[in-house]
């Protein structure tokens, strides 16, 4: 048994020789010839030794009974005679299922032959008594011998019943104890009864059961309810998750957590419109820098293209400016030119603008219908406009009366108390409240979840808020104190535990959270890969048909457009040539008409030149001639 020390009540002269065999397996042994009992055998694992024949053995017996002395750290021996008065008083007692027992009697009543050992127990109270042998002998002399581990470990109620109650907190809405279908109302109730269900199968028991509307409270220096039958001592087991409480545990011990339980606070968000200018919200430090740094790259991009000679008559300095404001505000600009350059960086201007802006508008559209987070704790809901309400549970009032953190007990006293009975609501009314905005409702969590999944729309699920307010304390099954089925009750419930029965039936009746199925609230999902390549195509695209509009103006202007008609009858003011190169690629050139390009021309190729430069924007003139003559003008 591995104890610690033995005691030995004994009334013989002889009680030496059995201490010396002790010592010499350094076991100490304390012998007594009274019913004294030493603290040392409370409160560790240690051996009880007990000569029957002693006068004071009926005294000690009903001392150990009246103080759950035969329990499971305390190891009893009894050696004594069949028959005796004492062997029958022992026999008669209530020896727990629990208990770790054994009695020793010799063979014949001769203390001199062989003994049989015996493991005792009842089941109840008044069952009778069980005799497991752990070495018998036969009266033709046969040995039988039981391993000791085998008559502990006792798994069988042989069918008796056990008085327990069940608590339900809507008495008044149950259906049926395992009915799926209410599996939000009392769930914890409904969960434990499961488990302990179980635990009636596996030990072979049944319940003598009685149902009650409360857990029990101490009121007047007594429990109420489910709490109360135990203090009582009319049940055995409570069917319940009662809560951890130290006013609980002078009457119950705690055999198995069952089922944890969440109570938060929730409610919907204030719209982000409300709390917050939303038009400013999309511009963040990192969108300053890149729109200025854009603004600033665009107008030195035009102010480069305006200093170059080709463009001197074409735009002005403050051109570059009113583009860019125009390209910024979404406005047109009144002024154009055929210049291809000019034109592909007045494109690349307002398209750059155009994506912004629609980015800022989308932006803009998913903030409207964004909630916001300005309500991240108790103190903020305390000092908001909404109204608290609380689940009607039993428990509730008292948690927020027992709370000894400053922002519960000011959320109390604010928005609960004062509203007396009119605080605490029905859960599907409360979560129905949480819906109009105006309402922050403590609500059992899984319960919270079935209802808003059954009742809620997609949307209205988005933008829900859960802040924990009071501390709910763990929960627990319950069991009278110093119950002679603590031990047996808590191994096999560790079992289920161990063995996955606890998991499949908490899944089965918790129902857990829901899902918002656009995300999370308020919030701008990174587009795919996919959307930047159509991106990029889409601006492939309006560049090759910007290209393309561009030259089918130059080859309007080239062969007979009203706008190379234009420039032909100013005359004088400019020249336009047309040069081909070596793959047979037009290029139109247009110079100042002071250049004299023509001239230059036939003094540097001679006669053959002349017929190609002849007829001014009809003429031909190879690329190479015309670009060494503008060399020589611009001082290349």
């Amino acid at each position: 048994r591995n104890v610690l020390s033995v005691t030995y009540y004994s009334c013989r002269s002889d009680s030496h020789k059995l201490t010396r065999e002790f010592n010499k397996e350094n076991v100490p042994v304390i012998v007594l010839t009274n019913t004294e009992v030493r603290p040392v055998l409370l409160t560790s694992k240690n051996g009880v030794i007990v000569d029957l024949s002693c006068d004071f053995v009926p005294d000690l017996l009903d001392f150990s009974l009246q103080n759950y002395l035969f329990r499971e750290i305390i190891s009893w021996i009894f050696i004594g005679e069949d028959g005796t008065t004492n062997y029958e008083l022992l026999i008669e007692s209530f020896i727990p299922i629990s208990s770790e027992v054994v009695i020793f009697t010799p063979i014949f009543n001769d203390p001199t032959s062989s003994w049989n050992i015996f493991s005792i127990y009842k089941v109840t109270e008044k069952s009778e008594m069980n005799f497991t042998p752990i070495l018998y002998t036969s009266e033709d002399n046969v040995v039988s011998l039981t391993s000791l581990y085998e008559t502990t470990k006792r798994k069988n109620l042989n069918g008796s019943k056990i008085r327990a109650t069940i608590a339900f907190h809507y008495p008044h809405r149950l259906t049926k104890y395992d009915d799926l279908r209410m599996n939000y109302i009392d769930t914890a109730t409904k969960t434990t009864y499961q488990f302990l269900m179980n635990l009636a199968t596996d030990l072979n028991f049944t319940y003598d059961l009685t149902q009650t509307d409360s857990y029990g409270f101490l009121k007047n220096g007594s429990f109420t309810g489910l709490m109360g039958h135990l203090e009582r001592k009319e049940i055995e087991v409570g069917i319940a998750s009662s809560f951890l409480r130290k006013d609980r545990l002078p009457i119950v011990e705690y055999i198995s957590e069952s089922f944890i339980i969440r109570s938060p606070l929730i409610f919907r968000q204030p719209s982000l419109a409300s709390v917050s200018n939303i038009y400013a919200l999309p511009f963040g430090l990192s969108v300053w820098v890149s729109l200025i740094a854009l603004i600033v790259i665009l107008i030195l991009a035009q102010i480069l293209l305006i200093a170059m000679p080709i463009m001197r008559n074409e735009a002005s300095l403050l051109d570059s400016f009113s583009i860019v404001l125009s390209a910024v505000s979404q406005q047109g600009f009144s002024r154009d030119s055929f210049r291809f350059s000019w034109r592909i960086l007045h494109f690349i201007t307002f398209l750059s603008f155009y994506f912004l802006f629609s980015s800022y508008s989308a932006n803009i559209v998913a903030l409207l219908q964004s909630p916001s987070n300005a309500l991240k704790t108790i103190s903020d809901v305390t000092h908001s406009n909404l109204k608290v309400q609380v689940q009607n549970k039993e428990y509730n009032p008292v948690l927020y009366e027992e709370s000894t953190d400053p922002a519960v007990i000011e959320l109390f006293l604010k928005k609960i108390k004062p509203f007396g009975a009119k605080g605490y609501e029905d859960a599907e009314v409360g979560v129905k409240n949480i819906l109009t905005g105006r309402f922050a409702y403590q609500i059992e969590a899984h319960t919270a979840y079935k209802i808003i999944s059954n009742t809620y729309t997609e949307s209205e699920k988005c933008g829900l808020k859960e802040i924990e307010s009071v501390k709910i304390p763990r929960h627990s099954i319950p069991i009278v104190r110093n119950s002679s089925y603590r031990s047996i009750f808590r191994e096999r419930l560790m079992w289920q535990r161990e063995t996955g029965h606890f998991d499949v039936n908490i899944k089965r009746w918790n129902f857990k959270s829901f899902h918002c199925a656009a995300g999370s609230p308020g919030t701008l999902i990174e587009p795919p890969c996919g959307f930047c390549g159509g991106a990029r195509g889409l601006l492939r695209k309006h560049l090759t048909n910007a290209i393309q509009s561009e030259l089918e103006w130059h080859f309007h202007f080239l062969f007979g457009g009203t706008h190379a008609q234009k420039k032909a009858r100013q005359g004088g003011a400019e020249e336009m040539y047309m040069v081909h190169d070596s793959h047979s690629i037009s290029t139109l050139i247009i110079v100042p008409s002071e250049w004299n390009i023509k001239a230059d021309i036939e003094n540097l190729r001679g006669e053959n030149a002349r017929k190609d430069v002849e007829g001014g924007i009809g003429g031909g003139a190879s690329q190479e001639d015309v670009l060494e003559i503008m060399g020589i003008y611009l001082h290349i």
